[in-house]
């Protein structure tokens, strides 16, 4: 194609369709129904998200259903987003989390996360406040600092060896997700599996 030439809709179909299929060679194939018990529901364009904070991207593809779980990027702030696909940039997860199961942000209104914790996007641990709410909430926290990275610290979680941590077991392991270290992420879950387990209520 020519550079200044517009593209045919024959030809955007095209494009489209072979950046899809690009995509779901990372995916994996499922149905909205299984997406539905797996407790995700519709958020915003390609977008799923479960009330514990859990984010997928679907996509159609020839009469099949792909999805792929989102590891999420963490912002200056310290608030969690994944990449938005009609938006071309990111979304924070509170608000897909708040707008899907609570209904859009009433105007003047914020999203406060309860327990002070940015990387906590829970369905219970979100709530709609003024400005005014949420900066007096904010100067009752204290912010606890972890290899440069704000979390608040809830308690001092340590492991089977006696080693510190400064998160609890849930914050730990979503860090360990959120700047891609998978593998000890999967392996911290099978060793704690008891214990994250009873605090997500399985």
């Amino acid at each position: 194609m020519k550079k200044g030439t517009k593209a045919s809709e024959a030809t955007k179909a095209k494009m489209k369709a072979a950046q899809i299929k690009r995509r779901i060679k990372d995916m994996e194939e499922t149905s909205y129904k299984e997406i539905a018990d797996e407790g995700f529901k519709h958020a915003t364009e390609d977008l799923y998200v479960s009330a514990k904070g859990d984010v997928i991207r679907v996509k159609e593809y020839e009469g099949k259903i792909y999805y792929q779980l989102l590891i999420p990027s963490t912002t200056k702030d310290g608030y969690k987003q994944v990449s938005s696909t009609a938006r071309k940039g990111a979304i924070h997860i509170h608000t897909l989390v708040m707008m899907t199961y609570v209904g859009p942000k009433p105007k003047g209104m914020e999203i406060n996360h309860i327990d002070a914790n940015k990387a906590n996007n829970r369905l219970e641990n979100l709530e709609y406040v003024t400005h005014k709410e949420n900066m007096a909430k904010c100067n009752q926290k204290v912010p606890h600092k972890y290899r440069g990275r704000y979390y608040i610290k809830t308690e001092t979680y340590r492991d089977e060896e006696g080693r510190s941590i400064h998160m609890n077991p849930i914050n730990y392991w979503q860090w360990l997700r959120s700047i891609g270290r998978t593998k000890l992420a999967r392996r911290f879950y099978r060793e704690n599996k008891e214990i994250l387990e009873n605090y997500f209520k399985f």
